[in-house]
């Protein structure tokens, strides 16, 4: 079920890149606008992804999901209307705030994992490096299955109805993903007795912050060592260490690749290559083909590291380089 969440989450994202190429036979759209439209959804999301997590520890992380997921497909239906009564301006609007409203997305669905996934036990493996991996392959599958669909429904409906069918199909799985998803494992109507009291021993318990009366003025310690809450509950002293920035730039570097690529590649088959939708879809696709190939083998990748000697941080840097 987290998986269809960035499955679905993906697809609404993703959906512009191959639907502007339909527009454009509509609209005079240039090339700086189509930049401008494409970057609408990192601009809204630039600014909740870091409240995202600290919604999901007080309202709950399915909650905070089926809300933002709710709120990106009810931005797809009234897509249409909004370009057509406002324009390009209406259309980069519509799109910065299905950003805004799916910032939250990752890092709480990043809380909602750590609730589920056990820690490493003498049976098996550590299950987190997988359960990370199906959450990236979500992303991969999103993307790779709105590329066809949005062509075809596009060439069936319009650009207009491939917006509108891809926000209903959304909120029938967000009604699958509210009655069957669960915040924790007591929480969960179907799980087995066995499985509840094997997560239950080995799901890490969420740790509470103790703050003392007097943190609210800065006199107090939060916790035994006396850290402070810091921005949005975050330690300030985490700014400073290298390794969150090494992170976060190796992030950077990743994200301008593989969305540079998936978002200009529609166009610039269709206007430089003179190649249409229909029948540049396979060359669209590949590139996520072998993005889930390669997120596929992740978890056996990793384990095959650490049997080596490689600790995750060897691992992590092995990977990025490559």
């Amino acid at each position: 079920l987290l998986l269809g969440t960035r499955l679905f989450q993906q697809s609404m994202r993703n959906a512009l890149a191959p639907l502007i190429v339909f527009m454009s036979g509509e609209f005079d759209i240039g090339t700086t606008q189509k930049g401008a439209l494409l970057s609408a959804i990192a601009a809204g999301y630039f600014f909740t992804q870091v409240p995202g997590g600290a919604l999901a520890d007080k309202l709950g992380a399915k909650n905070v999901i089926t809300v933002a997921l709710t709120l990106s497909a009810l931005c797809c239906i009234a897509l249409p209307t909004s370009c057509d009564r406002f324009g390009v301006g209406g259309l980069w609007v519509t799109m910065a705030l299905m950003g805004a409203v799916q910032g939250p997305l990752f890092p709480t669905s990043t809380v909602y994992l750590s609730r589920w996934m056990p820690r490493a036990t003498a049976e098996g493996g550590d299950e987190k490096a997988w359960g990370t991996s199906m959450l990236d392959i979500g992303i991969s599958v999103g993307s790779l299955a709105v590329i066809p669909a949005a062509n075809g429904l596009a060439g069936a409906l319009g650009w207009r109805g491939a917006y509108i069918a891809i926000g209903l199909l959304s909120l029938g799985f967000i009604a699958l993903w509210q009655l069957f998803a669960a915040d924790e494992p007591r929480r969960c109507f179907f799980i087995s007795e066995a499985e509840l009291r094997f997560l239950d021993e080995n799901v890490p318990k969420a740790k509470v912050a103790k703050v003392t009366p007097g943190a609210a003025t800065g006199d107090g310690a939060n916790g035994a060592d006396g850290e402070q809450p810091g921005w949005l509950g975050m330690p300030a002293r985490l700014l400073l260490r290298s390794g969150l920035w090494a992170v976060f730039f190796a992030h950077i570097a990743f994200n301008f690749g593989a969305y540079y690529m998936t978002n200009w590649s529609p166009t610039y088959y269709a206007e430089v290559l003179n190649v249409p939708p229909a029948d540049a879809k396979i060359h669209l696709i590949m590139p996520h083909i072998t993005n889930l190939a390669s997120k596929s083998l992740n978890p056996t990748l990793v384990a095959m590291a650490e049997r080596r000697g490689y600790s995750l941080l060897a691992s992590r840097r092995i990977f990025t380089f490559a």
